[in-house]
């Protein structure tokens, strides 16, 4: 499997598991996106895997139907500074996310659809104004809380999101946490996404993510 890193930090195997972590040297380092690169998603698939971090702040996500807007190829861009890791580059890719283990820290999954033709300074605003805070709520398509709480935290749990047509569910622990269907309501992707690349993506290192018995299956 080609795992392709990018951001501040790295990823081993262990007993077959995929480690990743992510570093913090700097405030403004501390995101780290694995792409799954060989691989592009079946229209309709399932994928699953067990996720365990005991990080003191967590904060991961799944990318999934991530497709290029203005390349040919979602890692092919000449720019020095281009930065797939960093979501804030939302005219490059078009993609959903799903928030997952932030119950831990008492924090919502939020199910988002994120990127495409959006207007110009998307991205550039500081957390917490009132433009990011429009940002987060036009990308956001569900907000729901975990079955998790802070004992949870260094124990392994199983998830699994699956795509079917314009449907989406994601669940924690055979828990239902999302359960959406995509009404193209999102006003900058005027179509359904499928296919596409997917990652694994920790922005609030230092975080160790491991994950392992990650199976992708086409429904």
């Amino acid at each position: 499997m080609d795992w392709h890193v990018e951001g501040n930090g790295s990823v081993t195997f262990q007993n077959g598991a995929l480690v990743i972590e992510t570093f913090r040297v700097r405030p403004d380092a501390k995101a780290t996106t694995v792409w799954r690169r060989d691989l592009t998603l079946p229209k309709n698939f399932e994928l699953s895997f067990t996720h365990r971090s005991d990080a003191e702040n967590g904060n991961t996500m799944v990318i999934f139907n991530a497709l290029p807007l203005s390349l040919a190829g979602l890692f092919d861009d000449p720019r020095p500074d281009a930065r797939y890791n960093d979501l804030t580059a939302y005219g490059k890719m078009m993609a959903h996310t799903v928030g997952f283990h932030r119950g831990v820290y008492g924090r919502p999954s939020v199910l988002r659809k994120v990127g495409g033709h959006v207007p110009d300074g998307w991205g550039s605003h500081p957390f917490g104004t009132p433009a990011w805070n429009r940002e987060d709520s036009t990308t956001a398509l569900r907000t729901a809380q975990e079955p998790l709480t802070g004992e949870d935290r260094g124990k392994p749990h199983r998830y699994v999101l699956t795509r079917m047509g314009d449907r989406i569910t994601f669940a924690v622990n055979q828990i239902t946490v999302h359960d959406y269907t995509d009404c193209l309501e999102y006003p900058y992707i005027d179509k359904m996404l499928h296919g596409g690349h997917l990652a694994f993506r920790n922005f609030t290192g230092p975080a160790v993510d491991v994950y392992d018995d990650i199976m992708i299956r086409a429904l």
